[in-house]
């Protein structure tokens, strides 16, 4: 490969990445706007199986995130967890979750 297209690759990859930092911005800006919107609604709450397939996850691994504390559910069971997500609680833990796991350095 010549110099030339090294270059270029280099500038391609380059872009690229600013592309996707730009567009992680935008979905950070989109939900910042989506959970100001829920503070200013009446609560609306998602039950468990709502939230896994929102997020494309397991239930397992939802619950997990509850267990832990990284997403905010309430337990309507004293035993059996069936739990009850707020829509501002999820929406929530997406931001938290984009920004922590997709943040690019900007040096």
């Amino acid at each position: 490969m010549c110099e030339r297209c090294k270059e270029l690759r280099h500038e391609i990859y380059k872009l690229r990445d600013e592309n996707t930092v730009l567009h992680q911005r935008v979905l950070t800006a989109q939900l910042e706007s989506d959970l100001a919107r829920a503070t200013n609604t009446e609560v609306t709450f998602l039950t468990l199986e709502q939230v896994c397939k929102y997020l494309q996850l397991s239930d397992v691994t939802v619950k997990k995130y509850i267990k832990s504390g990284s997403l905010e559910a309430i337990n309507t069971a004293e035993k059996g967890g069936i739990y009850r997500i707020s829509y501002k609680a999820l929406l929530a833990f997406i931001k938290h979750m984009t920004v922590e796991k997709l943040e690019v350095c900007k040096c």
